[in-house]
């Protein structure tokens, strides 16, 4: 404590916001275990998770005394148009991702969606004249690296489908635009406040669809309950609420960067939990891909 208390206060927040960027990519590499635990179905899960995450925030807000009620007659026009696409982006994001699942094999959905880091360095680079960004995205393209030799077996082997990688793309797109859109708002709307509003259009959007689909999402309820609450607490709240409350401190790509870990943080977690083996390979392409963090962090870290 006595050497904590000899730490000046801008090394205590990248302290802290260091551990804050560890909570979340523990967090979000546990969603596909919880998904595959709740033995509902994507929709469902997409659902839920977001119903129950906005549900929990709503206590937080009322426990703080924030007003969510009266929330859209402060913002102005533009600024309730950014939280109704990104809710819309991120229902989307969900629902083309999972779906995707179903007509391509997991390892290429999964590398074709985290990719949106490096569409947020783009953007960072093309409209924001970001020039401080060259060893950030030299280490997303590691991390991006990792990933791809993590998965390299699937790629030689797998069979295409056209649909199913396209879902896949957009999904990417989408979670870029999600994040970029937070980044913006984040600047001036509080963190409970703006992740309410997000989570609670996104839940509206992702249980019309289910009902265009004709998904019950709610015949899930009884026996999986306790794993969407998990899903809502764990990935949601410990990891894209955690991820929000870091876009006002952070660029958009350099926060999202996490999301590079969650393929072999989940590969990792998975075999310990269901008692698999854990190959070496996943710990190699682990370390690959958290020196790609590690490289794309750095920059923001040692101006802080």
């Amino acid at each position: 404590m006595r050497i904590f208390k000899l730490i000046n206060n801008n090394s205590r927040k990248v302290i802290l916001h260091g551990v804050f960027f560890i909570v979340a990519a523990m967090s979000i590499g546990l969603a596909s275990i919880l998904v595959k635990l709740s033995s509902a179905s994507a929709i469902a899960c997409a659902f839920w998770r977001l119903f129950f995450s906005s549900l929990l925030i709503s206590i937080i807000c009322l426990i703080t005394k924030s007003n969510i009620i009266n929330i859209f007659k402060v913002l102005d026009g533009a600024k309730i148009a950014l939280v109704f696409a990104a809710g819309f982006s991120l229902a989307f994001h969900f629902i083309l991702w999972m779906e995707s699942l179903f007509r391509i094999p997991i390892a290429i959905s999964v590398t074709i969606v985290v990719a949106y880091p490096l569409h947020l360095a783009l953007v960072e680079i093309i409209f924001e004249k970001e020039r401080k960004i060259i060893t950030p995205l030299a280490g997303l393209l590691l991390g991006f690296l990792g990933i791809v030799i993590l998965f390299r077996e699937a790629y030689v082997y797998a069979k295409l489908d056209a649909l199913g990688v396209a879902q896949s793309f957009i999904a990417s797109i989408l979670a870029a635009m999600y994040f970029y859109i937070g980044r913006l708002l984040r600047k001036t709307i509080n963190l409970y406040l703006y992740s309410f509003q997000v989570y609670a259009v996104a839940s509206i959007i992702v249980f019309l669809h289910s009902s265009i689909v004709g998904e019950d999402v709610f015949m899930y309820l009884p026996k999986s309950w306790i794993w969407f609450l998990l899903l809502a607490i764990i990935p949601m709240l410990g990891g894209h609420t955690v991820m929000n409350y870091l876009l006002k401190f952070y660029r958009s790509s350099s926060v999202t960067s996490i999301a590079l870990a969650e393929p072999a943080i989940a590969s990792i977690l998975a075999a310990i939990l269901f008692r698999e083996v854990i190959e070496m390979l996943h710990i190699v392409c682990l370390a690959i891909i958290m020196l790609g963090i590690a490289l794309s962090l750095l920059p923001e870290f040692k101006n802080r």
